[in-house]
């Protein structure tokens, strides 16, 4: 068994190993299980997430304004008036919003 390689023989060798490790490196960046795939959905996960913590939020804010609304008879009265223009009895409503101009 003669292992005396060629200069032609390892250049051939030499490019057979690159074009693997080429190969491999694309592989590993853009198979289905790659780099970038991977890197898309750690992204969509840190967009979910933020979503998800916004809606808490939101969900915590919703919830104290049912304690308020249900617990504070102020506060419910203070809603009344601005939301609807509800007015206690005996009450005078002056509305500016609607002057006409000469």
């Amino acid at each position: 068994m003669n292992l005396d390689f060629s200069i032609r023989e390892k250049r051939k060798l030499g490019n057979i190993i690159i074009a693997a490790l080429l190969f491999l490196v694309i592989w590993i960046l853009f198979s289905p299980w790659g780099l970038v795939k991977h890197v898309r959905i750690n992204n969509e996960l840190e967009t979910v997430r933020q979503s998800n913590r916004e809606l808490i939020e939101k969900n915590r804010l919703l919830e104290e304004e049912i304690t308020r609304l249900t617990s504070d008879p102020v506060y419910l009265e203070e809603i009344a008036r601005k939301k609807f223009g509800l007015v206690r009895k005996n009450e005078l409503v002056f509305d500016f919003s609607k002057t006409k101009e000469h």
